[in-house]
């Protein structure tokens, strides 16, 4: 809880807190590889200080350094700052946000003579089905569902196209377990360390209110706390 002008109390909520930093995000992107949301000095300035590429969250290891502007938060960080008109974020020297970077243009279609334009889909405009082929590509040509939930939201495109567009790879055998309701997925949160709960719930938020099954390990093991206990609270 941060001060404004006056005194007043002013609560920054905790999703659009930058994991590495606890601030607001002013200049939110999400790393490629991983999916998950930092602001952009601060994954730039880690990852030159640890030497490597690994993600913050996870410390997996990634095949880039590759980031792009998350406009699903961005739009909410812009919202809380328009229904907060006189509250100055602690450590900016403006209420602005920084320049976001530009999606890549669509790649050519070498089926197609360059002169033929093809109109961009409502649904599915031409640079987001762009960036979102380049990044199933690298990962063998398919992307796994809460990939797809994470780019419908940060790219502001329908997540049922997307689906279409880039089908799901097959879910690992066996079936996922059965999600708790929201009130026992609440009262499971509320038994985990403070720190654990505020950073998961924050990649949660990222991944479409869910943490994707592969962050659960090793975020348990981050953490200290059991996977179990993690899954039944944000799985």
């Amino acid at each position: 809880m941060l001060e404004v002008a006056g005194g007043t109390a002013m609560d920054e909520p905790e999703h659009l807190l930058c994991p590495i930093l606890q601030a607001l995000y002013r200049d939110p992107v999400f790393v490629i590889d991983s999916g998950n949301t930092y602001e952009r000095d601060a994954v730039l300035e880690y990852w030159e200080r640890v030497g490597e590429a690994r993600d913050p969250l996870t410390n997996v290891r990634l095949a880039s350094r590759e980031v792009r502007t998350n406009w699903g938060v961005r739009r909410e960080v812009q919202g809380f700052l328009d229904r907060n008109p006189a509250y100055l974020p602690f450590g900016w020297d403006s209420r602005a946000l920084l320049p976001p970077d530009r999606p890549p243009p669509p790649p050519p279609e070498p089926d197609r003579p360059p002169d033929v334009a093809e109109d961009d889909d409502p649904l599915l405009p031409a640079a987001a089905r762009a960036h979102v082929a380049a990044v199933a590509q690298a990962h063998g040509g398919h992307l796994q569902d809460h990939l797809l939930q994470h780019f419908a939201g940060s790219l502001g495109v329908d997540l049922g196209r997307l689906r279409e567009a880039f089908p799901p790879a097959a879910a690992a055998p066996g079936a996922a377990a059965p999600q708790l309701p929201p009130q026992d997925r609440a009262a499971a949160a509320a038994l985990l360390p403070a720190a654990a709960r505020a950073h998961c719930a924050a990649v949660a938020a990222a991944h479409g209110g869910m943490l994707p099954e592969g962050f659960i390990a090793p975020l348990a093991s981050a953490f200290n706390v059991d996977a179990a206990a993690l899954r039944n609270a944000f799985g």
